[in-house]
């Protein structure tokens, strides 16, 4: 569930900052990508500034595609950037299912529940 936001929110369990909600983009690429979360493109930028020219959004993280002259690796074109919108977030409470699901039993032990379950139990009780 993508969580939008100004500031990076933090997990209500562990206190870590939620992760960006991130696109990737793949240079040198013809072939349209099958991912709604990839974009291919066939452009090979040499630069960051380059490959931020052909995006609308942060570059976050690059990498590489590297020839080899001589047994030595060089720098041919940005192969892969990533990028973030500057507002989008993987989740609004937690950093993982597993941090969501820890909250929910620590929630539990310390009496709080849904009103449904409330309902529930006032029932049993008539």
């Amino acid at each position: 569930m993508t969580f939008t936001s100004s500031t990076q929110p933090l997990c209500r369990y562990c206190a870590g900052a939620i992760r960006k909600r991130t696109h990737t983009v793949l240079f040198g690429q013809s072939q349209p990508s099958l991912s709604a979360y990839i974009t291919c493109m066939a452009e090979k930028p040499i630069s960051k500034a380059e490959a931020q020219r052909l995006v609308n959004q942060k570059i976050v993280s690059l990498s590489w595609d590297h020839s080899w002259e001589d047994g030595v690796p060089t720098r041919s074109y940005i192969h892969k950037i990533t990028t973030w919108d500057g507002e989008s977030y993987e989740d609004e409470f937690f950093c993982t299912g597993e941090h969501a699901r820890k909250f929910g039993y620590a929630s539990a032990r310390g009496g709080q529940a849904m009103k449904t379950w409330i309902d529930a139990m006032a029932a049993r009780k008539r």
